[in-house]
């Protein structure tokens, strides 16, 4: 048996398709990756937005218990001070 070692333009053909089919393939896929990766980062950078976002609100709402644990020292200085004055 004989083994024919001629190559034909359509064994060319399909060959020429394949090598085409597979570097979609990968293109898509690496595209895919990339999406993904993309995703993944603007996922990363809104959580770490959020988190800022937290605590900023956090340092805001100890600035108000500051100020307010003030006016209520104040107003417990003015309390005694009218006490005193009433003695």
């Amino acid at each position: 048996m004989r083994l024919d070692r001629t190559v034909s333009v359509g064994n060319l053909i399909s060959i020429g398709t394949m090598i085409v089919v597979v570097t979609a393939t990968y293109a898509t896929m690496q595209a895919r990756i990339g999406a993904v990766e993309d995703a993944g980062a603007e996922r990363t950078r809104r959580v770490e937005q959020l988190a800022d976002r937290m605590r900023l609100a956090e340092i805001t709402a100890a600035g108000d218990r500051q100020k307010l644990d003030n006016i209520l020292a104040a107003i417990g200085e003015l309390k005694t001070a009218i006490e005193r004055r009433k003695e």
